[in-house]
């Protein structure tokens, strides 16, 4: 099966998002319980609900988020107006300086901020391949 999950992991929390249960989001807090988000009835943004294109219960697929995405790609470019969805230049100098810590923290089998090189932010993460070559 093609599965995809993304986890953030982060000092004060952790989420957790597995495409095969798209209208969930894992939550969990050291000092709370965990909470799972789901549905449209969650969803209260603008920027969310215009992404929505089927009715809460089911589950969107690759084609409806991938048209989605294009869609307000276009929409940005022929308007000249930013778009809080659609990435930066900015949002991928980040994707590249978080990819770097995640392969020195694997490297080097230990937690690396990301910061350490003129980064504006000082996260920390520590690779889950620690003590592995990440190649």
């Amino acid at each position: 099966k093609n599965k995809i999950v993304l986890e953030v992991d982060g000092p004060l929390a952790a989420f957790s998002f597995d495409h095969t249960m798209p209208n969930q989001l894992w939550m969990g807090e050291m000092a709370k319980n965990t909470v799972i988000e789901s549905g449209l009835e969650t969803l209260t943004g603008h920027d969310a609900l215009s992404l929505q294109t089927v009715p809460s219960g089911h589950p969107m697929g690759y084609a409806d988020s991938f048209r989605s995405f294009v869609n307000e790609a276009y929409t940005s470019i022929d308007q000249d107006t930013p778009s809080s969805i659609v990435p930066t230049f900015t949002d991928g100098l980040r994707a590249i300086h978080l990819t770097e810590a995640v392969m020195r923290s694997s490297k080097e089998s230990r937690w690396v901020t990301i910061g350490d090189d003129n980064q504006e932010h000082g996260a920390t993460i520590h690779a889950a391949l620690a003590g592995k070559d990440a190649s």
